[in-house]
């Protein structure tokens, strides 16, 4: 029960399905920076999780010190905690070094400890957006300005997103890349997540 990266990363995966099969998900991204959107729509897949509320379990929203979710069994105890980041731009990954540092110190949480994950997430458009798109996708000037091609971006990605972690949990992240669909039927956009699981 939501004891693995992969159970994680399927958790996000039913959680913005509509969004990404109706379009919105790829508007928001590139037009906003929604980490937010993403933590609430997976706050709610919970919510709505029959296995947890058979077992009781309860969701929580920036529970204890300010955890982004959690899932707590009776008296308040800890089963699963996540905490998410989204950098827009790839470019912007290492100035999260302290954030994420921050995080670890507020997820080694009580012990037993629970189960804890970072999710941070991070967007690739698979070619250069459009000039006429400027004045609205937000860090327009930084998708651009990246000269590489796709797979040697996204693997900028994956090397930046590894090293926000010291070298403990360099090799923990697991990743997936999910494409989320066309910004106004032009660019094609995926959203890079890495889960690290903290044991």
């Amino acid at each position: 029960m939501y004891d693995k990266p992969k159970d994680i990363i399927n958790l996000i995966k039913n959680a913005i399905k509509d969004d990404i099969k109706n379009g919105s998900l790829a508007f928001l991204l590139l037009t906003s920076k929604s980490e937010h959107y993403i933590r609430d729509k997976v706050a709610i897949k919970l919510y709505q999780d029959r296995e947890l509320r058979k077992k009781r379990f309860l969701v929580s929203r920036e529970w204890g010190k300010r955890i982004d979710l959690a899932i707590i069994e009776e008296k308040n105890k800890p089963k699963v905690l996540i905490e998410f980041k989204l950098c827009n731009v790839a470019e912007g990954i290492p100035g999260f070094a302290k954030e994420i540092k921050k995080d670890i110190g507020k997820l080694f949480w009580g012990k037993p400890y629970p189960h804890r994950f970072i999710v941070f997430m991070t967007l690739l458009p698979n070619k250069q957006i459009d000039e006429r798109f400027e004045n609205i996708v937000k860090y327009y000037d930084y998708f651009n300005g990246f000269r590489g091609g796709f797979k040697e971006r996204k693997e900028k990605i994956r090397y930046s997103i590894e090293g926000l972690s010291d070298k403990r949990y360099r090799n923990s992240w697991q990743f997936k890349e999910l494409q989320i669909g066309k910004f106004y039927g032009h660019t094609n956009l995926s959203l890079i997540f890495g889960v690290l699981h903290l044991t």
